[in-house]
């Protein structure tokens, strides 16, 4: 996936996300993703094995899947076109149990609309990167701004709603196809170009949040 995150193992082994269609159909085709673990030996990367593959009963299934790891579990969050975002858990990193969709810490469901999720992980903890429909970004292509930014409690694998904060707040234009990087021990960045969905020529911007680590 050209916009997923991998997990790289200290042991030279990659975790590597991937979602692929069992039957062509168009543009409604079920997607199905999974993980597969994989070597670099200095030149090339060999798939080694596959794991289980999941998906959703809806148009297009789960797609555009990322990954981390966590205090040795690992994570994989989907989109999907049911309004939700998804997440999966797993201990190897290819055994994915059945996903469920992204919540808040006091189980309300947090409305989403088409749009990928990415995560944070560091020792301070685990972070999810997401939009979601607000009461104020109907003007944006599927709600995809402001960027938002919430820590995940690793216990019920849910949002911790007092932790949201707004990385990149909303200009009027779409910032779904962002990106996290990590800069540094001490800092990370989130990309994203705004995105003009009107057909006139608007200016538009590259937007960067910087992340600071107490």
């Amino acid at each position: 996936m050209a916009y997923g995150q991998r997990v790289d193992l200290a042991n030279g082994d990659i975790r590597l996300p991937f979602s692929t269609i069992k039957n062509l159909e168009g543009w409604n085709s079920i997607r199905w993703c999974g993980s597969a673990r994989c070597r670099f030996d200095g030149e090339q990367v060999t798939v080694v094995e596959v794991g289980n593959l999941v998906t959703h009963p809806i148009p297009r299934g789960f797609v555009e899947p990322s990954m981390a790891m966590h205090n040795g579990v690992f994570y994989m969050t989907l989109c999907a076109q049911d309004g939700h975002a998804h997440v999966t858990t797993s201990m190897d990193g290819l055994t994915w149990e059945k996903p469920r969709p992204w919540c808040w810490d006091d189980g309300g469901p947090i409305p989403m609309d088409q749009t990928m999720t990415k995560f944070v992980s560091r020792k301070e903890g685990l972070f999810l990167v997401y939009t979601r429909i607000t009461a104020s970004n109907k003007n944006v292509f599927r709600h995809r701004a402001p960027v938002f930014i919430a820590q995940v409690d690793p216990k019920t694998v849910c949002l911790i709603r007092a932790t949201e904060s707004t990385l990149l707040d909303n200009n009027g234009f779409p910032l779904g196809n962002f990106k996290v990087h990590e800069i540094s021990p001490q800092e990370t960045w989130v990309t994203a170009p705004e995105w003009d969905r009107t057909g006139k020529t608007v200016p538009c911007d590259n937007r960067l949040a910087r992340i600071v680590w107490k």
